[in-house]
């Protein structure tokens, strides 16, 4: 009996994906095959026993419940790009395991033709690359952390009055590190006054600056207050949960607003110098970055060391000017000369009786 060419053809191409299947069983990547409109028919060994779902949980579009909701629009919208023009695909994006936990993939796709020409189905593996991700981003981060204390001490070395410290410190700590900075000073009681609120957002941060006195976020600022403990230290709060925001807030609409910032993390630090304490420096992080960890909480509170010390020598500075405008006045006001001289013996002042009496 002879075979026909279309018949064998179509017997090969079979043959073929099964033995595709059953290489697919014995590798511990996750192998995946969709239709030709992109609706998932088959998941290898490996798929279920990494996130857990059932085959009937999984068939279709049901897999994709398992990706990130952060990644979900970016997995989408490649998916359907490459399904359109049959183009192979390659994403990155976030996977739920059955622990619980998330993480990153590589995800490639290719078009399978049939005998026509056209698309007979889709094969595909998602390759573990969590490991490669996070040391990515942990180098990333120790660099932003060195550029932001870089930057931080160019900023500071120039800068002699505190209203200017204070908002390059918030205008820096907005740049790479976080998504929203809090400056609150304190008075000669001590008591915490808002100076600053800065969000990397410009909606954001047009609501900060049309915010009335009396409305968040220039409120009491307890959360402020909150980040620290009770001896002054820096503290990190991550995640942000819904108790700790009830807990540091004083009514609902002040928490209502500390909840829209969506908020995963923040660090409270004290800017103290020798003894003097100058405020907190309130930083925080939504969905857009990562939450902090230690190593950011060991940067801020850096930066919140080199900070005070600014402010302090801004201090000085301001007290020696006008301890010099004070002695100024005082020699203007008696009759007798007065005069300073250089170490190199030049005057370089006289006081205003040399003047009324040499013309």
């Amino acid at each position: 009996m002879s075979v026909r060419p279309d018949d064998a053809s179509a017997s090969n191409a079979a043959l073929r994906q099964s033995d595709l299947l059953a290489y697919a069983e014995a590798i511990p990547v996750i192998v995946w095959r969709a239709d030709a409109a992109g609706l998932n028919d088959y998941l290898n060994a490996a798929w279920y026993a990494y996130t857990g779902l059932s085959m009937e949980q999984s068939r279709g579009t049901g897999w994709t419940v398992a990706i990130h909701p952060d990644d979900q629009p970016h997995a989408q919208s490649a998916w359907v790009a490459a399904i359109a023009a049959g183009t192979p695909m390659e994403i990155e994006f976030r996977i739920l395991g059955r622990d619980g936990v998330y993480r990153w993939f590589l995800v490639h796709g290719r078009a399978l033709p049939a005998l026509d020409g056209s698309i007979a189905a889709w094969f595909g593996t998602c390759t573990d690359i969590d490991a490669q991700k996070r040391a990515v981003e942990t180098l990333a981060r120790a660099k932003t952390r060195a550029e932001l204390l870089a930057e931080a001490e160019t900023i500071f070395e120039r800068s002699f009055a505190a209203p200017y410290v204070i908002a390059d410190l918030a205008r820096l700590a907005t740049g790479a590190f976080a998504t929203i900075c809090f400056y609150d000073g304190a008075g000669e009681n001590g008591e915490l006054m808002r100076l600053a609120a800065v969000h990397r957002d410009p909606a954001w941060q047009s609501r900060f600056e049309t915010a009335r006195p009396d409305e968040w976020p220039w409120q009491p600022p307890s959360l402020a207050e909150a980040v620290l403990d009770a001896g002054g230290t820096a503290r990190l709060i991550a995640p942000v949960e819904d108790a700790w925001i009830d807990g540091i807030c004083t009514n609902g609409e002040q928490a209502a607003a500390i909840r829209a910032l969506a908020m995963n993390s923040a660090i409270g630090v004290p800017l103290i110098a020798r003894g003097r304490r100058f405020g907190v420096l309130t930083l925080a992080r939504n969905g857009e970055m990562p939450p902090f960890d230690a190593d950011d909480l060991a940067a801020a509170r850096e930066l919140a060391r080199r900070a005070a010390a600014t402010l302090e020598n801004a201090r000085i500075y301001a007290l020696s000017r006008e301890n010099e405008s004070r002695a100024a006045a005082i020699a203007d006001a008696v009759p007798q000369i007065f005069w300073t001289a250089r170490d190199d013996g030049a005057i370089d002042w006289f006081n205003r009786r040399w003047y009324e009496y040499t013309g």
